[in-house]
C-alpha cells in the first residue's frame, strides 16, 4: 500500500513538538529527491473517532520540484503530485483541500484532506497532513521531508 493510502487510513493519539532553529521562510528548501516520513506522532479529533486508532508510521522517496520565485513546491509520492503554495515570501505553504471517499455502513461519504508545510531549511522541511472523514473525526499528522 502507498504512503498516500497508507495516511488515510490510519490514525494516532501522540502529538510531538521538536524544537527547530529559527526559521528564514523566504527560501524554500532545494528541489531534489528527499524522504517523506511520518512517525507515528499525531492526534484524532472529533466525536466519531475510533475507540482504538492505528499508527501512521511510513517513510518512502519524494520527488520536490520548488518554483523559481519560491511561491510554490510541489512533492510527489507513490505518483502522485501534490503542489503547496503561499501567495507571498512570508507566508507558509498550504495545497488545495483534496476530496476522498469514506465508507460507512454502506453509505459513501466524502472527506478531505491537505497538507501544509511550516518549517524548512535548505534541505529539510516539516508540515502537516489534515483530513476530515467527514461523518466526526479529523486527524493531524505532522510529517517531514530530509
Amino acid at each position: 500500500m502507498g504512503i498516500c493510502a497508507t495516511l488515510l487510513m490510519t490514525g494516532c493519539t501522540a502529538e510531538v513538538e521538536p524544537e527547530l532553529p529559527d526559521n528564514d521562510l523566504s527560501a524554500l528548501p532545494e528541489s531534489g529527491a528527499y524522504t517523506f516520513s511520518m512517525d507515528g506522532s499525531g492526534t484524532l479529533t472529533g466525536s466519531q473517532c475510533p475507540a482504538t486508532t492505528g499508527t501512521p508510521v511510513t517513510s518512502g522517496p519524494a520527488q520536490v520540484t520548488v518554483s523559481d520565485d519560491d511561491l510554490s513546491l510541489t512533492m510527489t509520492l507513490d505518483g502522485q503530485t501534490i503542489t503547496l503554495s503561499r501567495p507571498t515570501l512570508d507566508d507558509m505553504l498550504s495545497s488545495d483541500v483534496f476530496p476522498f471517499p469514506v465508507e460507512d455502513n454502506g453509505e459513501t461519504y466524502i472527506g478531505d484532506v491537505s497538507y501544509t508545510i511550516d518549517y524548512w531549511t535548505q534541505d529539510y522541511a516539516q508540515g502537516t497532513l489534515l483530513w476530515n472523514n467527514g461523518l466526526g473525526c479529523a486527524g493531524n499528522y505532522p510529517f517531514t521531508l530530509e
